[in-house]
């Protein structure tokens, strides 16, 4: 509800604390709805973020899975041609290998069933290799230098050893070496080594990597680089147990983790790797971390566009209530204002003066104050309408209540009750103060020219006095008696004062 309030002797005002709180909640409405929704937004794109990475680990461990077992399954196939190798030769004591026609094809018919994958050779114990089921005539090289060839060189428990990749010096191609101990040496004949060609190892690993930014590497448990896809020629054989991420796949058979890049491309990748059961190597599979939230970030890019523009419609909308709604809080406050203060004289009307005049008699007779009421009328208003023109007798009206205003208290309470008929209501006055200011209006009233098309008018004013009594019960008994001195005051000659 609205109140009133005196202000000025001559005004009210309405309050607008209600609208004003309507608009702020309005706002704070709009603003805690965008709130939600940006909320709601943060979160489930955090949740598919995360959905996302967690699907696309588990991916990339399943992938790490299928090499691995494409791995165990080429070793064990090594393994084989090796010991077959090494059965023929124990069973066949009679036969020399290097020119048995066929021992040499056993060899071409193993690396046959390999799809030339696996190239089986034999190696002196002085490390020279010899050409097995190449063309006669074939150049012998030496590799005694090669870490496979010293590593067989002890007496302890026969095992494979898988080298460090190298170039081979009879094809000149890549390839990386598996060396076995010979059960028993035979003509010198110390060893028999598979050599894996790394092309062909590498193609269906190309094939398999998340492209563009993923890959998939062979790594030996020292750190030694056997083979990666994508190739990089410049890193087969290099030895990485130096990187900062290494000490990582030793904490467990596999596992995962994210890297910055930071010490080799600049590209943040998700890895995931897993042992061999002997340990012998590991395999790692890669792929790019932004390539792989690509999906989360075009659909966080359309959302945030979508909440974007749905925000800005949003508070265009809340834009667009708020000054419908400013728009009408002023003209109900206009309304309001009609209701309750005169149009001409800008005081307040009848209806607002009483239901005030009857707040200030409650409130004065709660505190024993005083209470004082002036009732005031125009002298001869009417012949100044009948001989100037209702312009001229508004123009008073209009001016006589703005040149009392300035001659009254702030507290004070003047109202238009009718007519050339006005009112002021006095708070804590008595008979003797509000009989000196009904005098200062008067004469200040005489004494102006409140008209501007016609100079010489001169007005007056004839005042009624009326304070409160404790045998008052309520503000219509002073009225009364306010009004019983007006009729005096302009029966005894008018332009003066009867208390």
């Amino acid at each position: 509800m609205y109140g009133i309030q005196v202000l000025m002797p001559h005004s009210v005002q309405i309050h607008h604390s209600a609208p004003s709180i309507l608009r702020r909640g309005l706002w704070l409405s709009m603003f805690a709805l965008l709130a939600v929704m940006w909320g709601l937004v943060l979160v489930f794109s955090g949740m598919y973020r995360d959905r996302l990475l967690a699907s696309s680990t588990r991916e990339l461990e399943q992938l790490n899975s299928v090499v691995t077992q494409h791995t165990l399954a080429l070793l064990k196939s090594v393994e084989t041609d090796l010991r077959v190798v090494d059965l023929w030769l124990q069973a066949h004591t009679g036969a020399d290998p290097l020119t048995d026609p066929t021992f040499l094809a056993l060899l071409a018919e193993l690396r046959r069933l390999s799809g030339d994958l696996i190239d089986l050779r034999l190696l002196s114990s002085d490390g020279t290799v010899h050409p097995g089921a190449e063309v006669a005539g074939s150049a012998l090289v030496n590799v005694s230098d090669r870490d496979y060839f010293k590593a067989q060189l002890g007496r302890g428990e026969r095992r494979l050893y898988i080298g460090s990749p190298v170039v081979r010096r009879t094809t000149g191609k890549w390839g990386i070496p598996i060396s076995w101990r010979l059960e028993n040496e035979r003509a010198g004949l110390k060893m028999v080594v598979a050599v894996v060609e790394l092309d062909r190892l590498i193609k269906p690993h190309e094939q398999w990597r998340l492209k563009e930014q993923g890959g998939l590497l062979l790594v030996r448990a020292d750190g030694r680089l056997l083979s990666r896809a994508p190739m990089d020629l410049a890193m087969l054989g290099k030895d990485v147990s130096s990187s900062p991420n290494f000490p990582r796949f030793h904490t467990a058979e596999r596992g995962h983790f994210e890297s910055d890049g930071r010490f080799s491309d600049g590209v943040r990748r998700i890895v995931s790797f897993e042992h061999l059961p002997d340990k012998s190597l590991f395999v790692v599979a890669t792929r790019g971390f932004d390539e792989t939230l690509e999906p989360y970030f075009a659909t966080r890019r359309l959302v945030f566009t979508v909440a974007g523009v749905l925000s800005v419609l949003a508070l265009a909308f809340a834009g667009f209530m708020h000054r419908i709604q400013r728009s009408l809080f002023k003209a109900q406050h206009h309304i309001q204002r009609l209701a309750m203060e005169d149009e001409l004289t800008g005081v307040m009307n009848r209806r607002a003066f009483f239901l005030q005049a009857g707040r200030e008699f409650a409130r004065v007779s709660r505190a024993k104050g005083r209470l004082s009421l002036l009732m005031m009328d125009i002298d001869h208003f009417k012949q100044i309408n009948d001989r100037h023109g209702h312009a001229v007798g508004d123009e008073v009206l209009a001016a006589l209540p703005a040149l009392w205003t300035q001659a009254l208290r702030r507290g004070d309470l003047l109202g238009r009750l009718g007519g050339e008929e006005f009112g002021v209501l006095l708070p804590d006055t008595g008979p003797e103060g509000a009989a000196e200011i009904a005098e200062r209006l008067r004469a200040l009233s005489a004494r102006s020219r409140p008209s501007s098309r016609v100079a010489a008018l001169e007005v007056t004013i004839s005042i009624g006095v009326a304070s409160g009594t404790p045998a008052d019960t309520d503000w219509q008994a002073i009225l009364a008696r306010a009004d019983a001195a007006l009729y005096r005051a302009k029966a005894t000659g008018r332009n003066r004062v009867e208390v």
